[in-house]
This record gives C-alpha cells, sequence and structure tokens, in this order.
C-alpha cells in the first residue's frame, strides 16, 4: 500500500492487492491532503479501518479529493471497508466495499 505525509496526488493509476494490519489497506493519509483523479482502488484490505483509504490529521481537517475514482471489493475488519476518514472527504462514490466485521 501507499503511506502519504504531506500532499500526494495520483492520476490514472491502480492501487490493489495490498494489505494493513491496522489501517489504510491500499492508501494510508497520515496529516496530509490526499488527491486522486481516475484511480482505482480495489481488493484492499485492513485489519481494522480503511479497506481502501484511511485518512488522518491530529490537529486540522485531512482532506480526501475524489474524482472519478472506483472503489471496489476492499474490506475492514471494524469499520470503512472503502473509506475510513476522521474529517472530511469529497467527491466520493464507492461500490461493492464491506465494512462490517464478518
Amino acid at each position: 500500500g501507499i503511506l502519504n505525509e504531506g500532499t500526494l496526488s495520483l492520476t490514472e493509476v491502480s492501487v490493489s492487492g495490498n494489505q494493513a494490519e491496522y489501517e489504510g489497506g491500499g492508501i494510508y493519509s497520515k496529516d496530509g491532503t490526499l488527491n486522486l483523479n481516475r484511480v482505482t482502488v480495489s481488493d484492499n484490505s485492513a485489519g481494522s479501518l480503511g479497506g481502501a483509504i484511511a485518512s488522518r490529521k491530529d490537529l486540522s481537517a485531512a482532506s480526501v479529493y475524489l474524482n472519478n475514482v472506483t472503489l471496489s471489493g476492499n474490506s475492514a475488519g471494524d469499520s470503512g471497508g472503502a473509506i475510513d476518514a476522521v474529517r472530511r472527504v469529497r467527491g466520493s462514490r464507492g461500490f461493492g466495499c464491506a465494512r462490517a466485521r464478518a
């Protein structure tokens, strides 16, 4: 998977087949801004939160901006099979992502 600790912009890529023990199977954005444009995030898993994407920021708003993004087949053990974000997500659309414990 991908760890972002600043500003990350991805365009026309696929993030798939990743696993995380706790958070952010595909992408873990910690204290940062994440911009995804025409990206597929699929078949990722996290043991706890955010199978596709987990976003955290300690003091101010962490941001996730999605434009024409496909979220598919992602799962998380606790919550946020597709996205688990503490602050804000804009432009999100996701399909086929489990978010509950089995």
